[in-house]
């Protein structure tokens, strides 16, 4: 049995954090009826507030009290950030805790829905190199019936392989996805915001880093452009690539024509470009020639990061939660707590033609 006020400490910051405030802020919110001081205490596990003090602050940080209290059943470790490097300690504490906090729950509704997941699978064989990712891409894409096609739903593939897929919503585009284990089972956290083409590119790399059997002697760095490997592999098969740019663009890349590209196969026109330059297809001054233009022309700019990609989905979870409340399962209160929406929209979604 886990005490009473480390629970309640842990829960309180964790709850302040995803709200992206300080003690000082959380203070404010709720009318300054308690110092920060005070919610240090709190969070320090050196005392609990009284009943009052409790649902102003379960009012300010908007969550019923019992959350409070409940014990820590599931935690989130070996976490890989992608991310740019200028993020903040204090958005990348709020991004793991909102992430723990979908997690916590998506574990709740498997338990309440009697599912299970899929066992996953990680790739025995040693990576130690380009070619060893590009090996590893093929047996993948074989064993799942995908040969040089397109993934249609990403989202949807990473959860046919066993791994938990939490999409939040966070306005800092300096963060685009982390992935890591949720009590031993593989989660990928995504960023709503990113274009589609970058949230698939984004998911594929994060399952790179939990599917890949990396050589010890490789280091983070070479680790990350080898999941990058990973992900271009996955989205469009080199193959694929060089097939479309023999048949269609020769030498010379056409923007149209990648845009077609673009729109079969989900992955972005850098992406393409970066791709097409390591595997050989166009040289240096190609990719150079790119971002000049890039650089220079607006249009042409615009043009190169459109997205065309159909927008990235997954509603595994929401159709738990309202699986579950069909069948009474949870109430309509609760239901609103897991999918952090109204009772009236719950209501709205369960109706019945």
């Amino acid at each position: 049995m886990q005490d009473t006020k480390i629970i309640f400490a842990k829960r309180l910051k964790s709850a302040r954090e995803m709200k992206g405030l300080s003690m000082a802020e959380l203070s404010d919110a709720m009318g300054n009826i308690v110092s920060p001081q005070a919610i240090y205490k709190y969070e320090s596990g050196k005392m609990l507030p009284n009943a009052n003090i409790l649902k102003v602050l379960g009012d300010a940080l908007k969550l019923p009290i019992d959350h409070f209290f409940k014990e820590y059943k599931v935690s989130l470790c070996n976490i890989e950030f992608r991310k740019k490097a200028s993020l903040l300690v204090k958005d990348r504490k709020t991004i793991e805790t909102t992430s723990l906090d979908r997690v916590e729950k998506y574990f709740e509704i498997l338990d309440i829905c009697g599912e299970d997941l899929i066992g996953f699978r990680k790739e025995a064989k040693l990576i130690t190199s380009k070619e060893d990712v590009i090996e590893t891409v093929q047996n993948i894409r074989k064993r799942h019936g995908l040969g040089s096609d397109p993934i249609q739903n990403v989202l949807q593939f990473l959860e046919g392989l066993g791994i938990i897929v939490i999409v939040i919503t966070n306005e800092n585009n300096k963060f685009d996805g982390l992935s890591g284990l949720a009590n031993n089972t593989p989660v990928i956290v995504l960023n709503s915001t990113l274009p589609a083409e970058r949230m698939r590119f984004t998911a594929l790399h994060e399952l790179g880093h939990l599917i890949l059997n990396f050589d010890e002697s490789i280091n983070s760095k070479g680790c990350e452009k080898l999941c990058n490997t990973f992900a271009s592999e996955m989205l469009i098969p080199s193959k694929r690539l060089e097939e479309y740019i023999n048949a269609r663009l020769g030498r010379k890349l056409a923007l149209p024509e990648l845009a077609i590209i673009q729109k079969a196969y989900g992955v972005s026109i850098d992406a393409l470009i970066y791709k097409a330059t390591e595997i050989g297809l166009v040289n240096e001054r190609t990719l150079q020639t790119y971002h000049i233009l890039k650089n220079q022309n607006p249009k042409f700019r615009d043009y190169a990061e459109t997205p065309r990609a159909g927008k990235e989905e997954s509603d595994k979870f929401e159709n738990m939660v309202m699986r579950a409340y069909d069948c009474d399962l949870i109430t309509i209160e609760q239901a609103a707590l897991f999918l952090g929406t109204t009772a009236a929209e719950i209501e709205f979604k369960s109706l019945i033609i």
